[in-house]
């Protein structure tokens, strides 16, 4: 049996016992393999997202932790289980082993709290705009990056929306119209401190397909927003980047027949928004300052 830390708490709780367990990864490991047969499918995302706050250090004991049926089975938190193996960091959880009957059906009955959610209960956005908020500052954080992969923690999406303020509070104004998804949103993040009214007035025109110029940047971005899927990571960073170049084209007054993102491997419009940003003493990165 793998050695474990733990504390006893309410021992005499009839029908159930509770201990703080530092659960290590070799223990997570042992634990897993008593997992319940037909628990439910695990979900990568909880598992990247999870494992990512324990990397960080933000990874924090609460009242949700594992639970072990009489039988000695897993039946509930084998996601975080699934954390600690990825993360190869000890964290400690709460423990509850069940002495009777099984409440496996009563598990997870209610609401599960995103980190939308959790960033409206932590008051860094108001009620309502957490999801938006939080999808945008994941896409605006692959943007900034070229990251293709990768979900942010709580605390590193605060980071990216305290960094990018202004342009995140415009971007959810046209993310929640239902009309631009959070990839075209995170470019609109990124270039509006740029030139606030240009840009407003460039996606205003491109949502609503305002007549813009033929092969003008405007056009162009239209043409992205009707036609582009955003179903993978690449997908969604190349329609993040796509939208800069857009907005790029708008900028310097550009009109060109045959659009392409990268020029000779280069990113053109993703370097003139760094160089912009730069020159106005704007954060470049997901949340560094500028030097």
């Amino acid at each position: 049996m793998t050695s474990k830390s733990s504390v006893p708490l309410l021992a005499a709780t009839p029908g159930m016992r509770f201990e703080v367990v530092t659960v290590t990864p070799a223990l997570a490991t042992e634990w897993l393999a008593k997992n319940f047969e037909r628990n439910r499918p695990v979900n990568k995302a909880s598992v990247q997202r999870f494992a990512a706050e324990m990397k960080a250090g933000t990874w924090t004991l609460t009242h949700q932790g594992l639970a072990f049926d009489k039988e000695g089975r897993l039946i509930d938190g084998q996601h975080r289980l699934l954390a600690i193996k990825a993360s190869g960091i000890s964290v400690s959880m709460l423990v509850v082993y069940y002495e009777s009957a099984s409440p496996l059906l009563a598990l997870d009955r209610g609401t599960t709290r995103d980190v939308g959610a959790v960033l409206e209960i932590d008051g860094a956005v108001g009620k309502g705009r957490g999801r938006s908020v939080a999808a945008i500052c994941n896409s605006l954080h692959n943007l900034a990056t070229g990251s293709r992969h990768g979900f942010l923690t709580v605390d590193q999406i605060k980071r990216v929306y305290e960094a990018h303020r202004d342009g995140v509070g415009f971007a959810v104004r046209l993310s929640r119209s239902g009309r631009l998804s959070s990839p075209f949103a995170a470019a609109a993040a990124y270039t509006f401190p740029i030139c606030p009214q240009r840009i407003e007035a460039l996606f205003a025109q491109a949502i609503n397909n305002d007549g813009p110029a033929l092969h003008s940047g405007a056009w162009h971005l239209n043409n992205l927003f009707r036609q582009k899927v955003s179903n993978t990571h690449h997908q969604r960073l190349t329609n993040s980047q796509a939208a800069v170049k857009c907005v790029f084209l708008h900028m310097k007054d550009r009109e060109v027949k045959l659009f392409k993102v990268a020029v000779e491997g280069m990113l053109d419009g993703m370097s003139w928004a760094q160089k912009e940003r730069q020159r106005l003493d704007l954060c470049v990165g997901p949340w560094e300052v500028a030097s």
